[in-house]
């Protein structure tokens, strides 16, 4: 799991099974770690929180990446692209735009099979 995680952030990929399951075990850990803040679990360690959010960050770019490589797309470019536009539809257009942008992206990922854009070599 770290490894899925952390490691082969330039050069792994990801199925479309395997990456619904890292999803959402990720998503259930930023969960897990919010309740623990919200409720008095958590250290109050203003810098070990601001660490979790990073490594919150990292590992969403890093799935992605993974998932956009599989695809055959390039992975870095398409993933800020993923982040950035909902982040700016958020401010400039309607807050609830961000959302849907987010949902249709990851269907998209979860619906495209492996490589319908190329192989994994050439994707970069």
């Amino acid at each position: 799991m770290v490894k899925v995680f952390f490691a082969d952030f330039f050069d792994g990929t990801l199925k479309r099974l395997p990456f619904l399951g890292y999803y959402a075990l990720a998503i259930a850990i930023m969960i897990a770690i919010i309740f623990a803040d919200i409720y008095g679990y958590s250290p109050k360690i203003p810098i070990l929180n601001a660490s979790f959010g990073v490594a919150a960050i990292l590992v969403h770019i890093n799935l992605v990446a993974k998932r956009f490589r599989d695809i055959g797309l390039p992975a870095m470019s398409f993933s800020v692209g993923m982040i950035i536009l909902p982040v700016l539809s958020n401010f400039l257009v309607y807050p609830k735009l961000s959302i849907a942008l987010v949902v249709v992206f990851l269907v998209c990922l979860l619906l495209t099979p492996s490589e319908t854009f190329g192989s994994k070599s050439s994707a970069g």
